[in-house]
């Protein structure tokens, strides 16, 4: 793993042991270009490579982006792994949070592997799309709700409620 031949080179040179953070510097410039071979395109980005797989069954593509989008933890964990080249960083972030903010309306497709990278990456990199993906909720919130009235807006909340209440109860 990349991540792991970094932190190995690191851990060496803290401890004076140049040849062997040499070795482990060069063991994760081979991961990367072997990586970036094989995951990295023409326009700058990683492909899609989500697949779903069963047992003895072949593997399928699963829940592909929008045309034009970009599938977002494809883009997200190079960066955060330090994968990307550092000539496409700076690019291949301002794409990733544009994708975001004006093709998902403020929607990040990252599920669980890239949630804990997302807005570290994007803040470090200069993007804080904090507020637009908060827009996002807000107009999910105002869509859910305003066509109802008060007494159906309090009705529905107390359900809610029930429901939470009913599910975080143990058997």
């Amino acid at each position: 793993m990349p991540l792991f031949a970094r932190i190995t080179a690191d851990a060496a040179r803290v401890l004076g042991r140049a040849g062997e953070a040499t070795r482990y510097d060069s063991l994760f410039v081979r991961i990367r270009d072997a990586f970036n071979a094989k995951y990295l395109i023409a326009d700058g980005v990683y492909r899609d490579t989500t697949l779903a797989t069963g047992p003895g069954a072949p593997p399928t593509v699963i829940v592909k982006p929008p045309a034009g989008a970009l599938q977002h933890t494809s883009q997200l964990l190079p960066l955060a792994f330090g994968l990307a080249p550092d000539s496409l960083r700076a690019p291949l972030a301002a794409k990733l949070a544009a994708d975001v903010t004006r093709l998902r309306g403020g929607n990040a497709f990252v599920g669980i592997l890239g949630s804990r990278y997302f807005h570290f990456v994007l803040t470090d990199a200069g993007f804080a799309i904090w507020r637009e993906i908060d827009q996002c909720g807000q107009r999910v919130h105002d869509r859910a709700f305003g066509a109802m009235n008060e007494s159906e807006r309090s009705q529905l909340l107390r359900l809610l409620e029930r429901v939470r209440d009913n599910l975080s109860t143990e058997d």
